[in-house]
């Protein structure tokens, strides 16, 4: 059973402006700009990598494993899949974007 943190727009939104040390990884399939500037102004401050790089991605910047990470890919299952990978590399602070690219446009077509 995984222990990742359920993350949302919201508070991606206020990581950003809060600014803590936080890895955000991008693993889609295929990342591509959206329409609706809230959450391409989010995507824009995440490291596009495959879901196969994230592990030597974060290994070969240092990263902790007490910091915190978060996933984003179209629906939250391959983040999942990837933050398994992390969990057992010793990562402890993993965020699931919920329901991925896919939430974050759900969520902001619902807030305006």
């Amino acid at each position: 059973m995984s222990s990742f943190f359920p993350i949302g727009l919201y508070q991606l939104e206020n990581l950003l402006i809060a600014r803590p040390s936080f890895r955000f990884l991008d693993v889609r399939l295929q990342p591509r700009s959206v329409s609706i500037p809230r959450v391409q102004t989010i995507l824009s401050h995440a490291k596009v990598v495959t879901s196969f790089q994230a592990l030597n991605h974060l290994k070969s910047t240092d990263c902790n494993a007490d910091d915190p990470i978060v996933l984003l890919c179209e629906d939250s299952r391959l983040s999942h899949s990837v933050g398994m990978e992390l969990e057992s590399a010793g990562f402890r602070q993993i965020y699931v974007v919920e329901g991925g690219l896919d939430g974050l446009l759900g969520e902001a077509g619902l807030s305006g």
